[in-house]
């Protein structure tokens, strides 16, 4: 980690970024999804929800919700209306859909469903994707299951922003059959309707925020991320992402152990505005509290706090 943070000293001037370092937060092993909000950083790591405090940058919660949360997907993790949610399996057969309340960090309750893979959430719901059962379902702010809605295709990942949820269905799934929305971006309406935004889609990631919808991995090659909302930025390059108001960042994963970096992008054009040194591994990024926080897939386990 410290060669990382080196390495950004050295270059962050050349750039004309500044010279304040990235910050390393020590966590449980292998991290594998961030997220911003209630005040707080929360962080899926060693089986458990971690709680940072971005003002002292310091762990101040390792909690257990009954169940051990975390794969190696990073969208298992959403923060909305004051709750986080995080997805846990019992067994092969079986997931927890757990609420935790962002104030208290106490848990509020489970739901029970099929296998989960990615949850998005509003103040007053959630979707989860069930890739398997080649469903979604649509949970109140109580954690009962309201809506089920039929994707003819194995989705997983899944954000909610600029009025809509959004989940991508990809057509290199693992061993997965092939259904009539299979390799396509679906738009979720609020009574559960599906449109097909965007088709050609392999593998990667989907984050919204206010300068957008972003699909990363869209195009025969995995290696192109586009606008899916609305027509807009198209570039090369793939890996986890999160949206601010008129640029985007990138976690560039270089592979198991390697350093990494987080890139800035522009929102409208695509063109890259800065790269920096952002520690080991980094496999999921998100924006908030006026930081860029990377969970770095190492052992032990680190966020990287980078001051945009």
């Amino acid at each position: 980690m410290g060669r990382a943070v080196a390495l950004a000293t050295v270059v962050a001037p050349l750039l004309g970024l500044g010279t304040v370092p990235p910050t390393a937060i020590g966590v449980a092993s292998f991290p594998s999804a961030i997220a911003v909000g209630g005040g707080s950083v929360w962080v899926v790591a060693g089986g458990r929800l971690t709680r940072i405090d971005p003002r002292t940058r310091r762990v101040v919660a390792r909690i257990d919700v009954g169940v051990r949360v975390g794969s190696e997907r990073p969208c298992d993790l959403a923060v909305a209306g004051g709750v986080v949610w995080t997805l846990g399996a019992v067994s092969a057969t079986r997931s927890l859909v757990v609420r935790v309340d962002a104030r208290t960090g106490h848990v509020l309750g489970a739901t029970p469903t099929p296998p989960a893979a990615c949850v998005a959430a509003t103040a007053d719901a959630a979707w989860v994707t069930l890739p398997r059962a080649r469903r979604l379902v649509r949970l109140d702010d109580h954690g009962h299951v309201v809506r089920q809605v039929a994707t003819r295709a194995y989705c997983d990942a899944i954000v909610a922003g600029h009025g809509a949820f959004w989940t991508a269905c990809p057509a290199g799934a693992a061993g997965a059959r092939v259904g009539s929305h299979t390799g396509t971006i679906l738009r979720i309406g609020a009574r559960g309707s599906l449109v097909v935004v965007a088709h050609d889609v392999l593998s990667g990631s989907l984050a919204a925020g206010p300068a957008g919808v972003f699909a990363s991995g869209v195009g025969h090659d995995s290696g192109r991320t586009v606008r899916v909302d609305a027509p807009g930025a198209r570039f090369p390059g793939s890996g986890r992402v999160s949206v601010g108001r008129s640029t985007l960042w990138l976690a560039d994963w270089r592979g198991p152990g390697r350093p990494g970096f987080a890139r800035e992008v522009d929102a409208r054009s695509g063109r890259t505005l800065r790269t920096i040194a952002a520690g080991t591994s980094p496999v999921a990024v998100a924006l908030g509290v006026g930081a860029v926080w990377l969970a770095n897939y190492t052992a032990p386990g680190r966020v990287t706090r980078i001051v945009p």
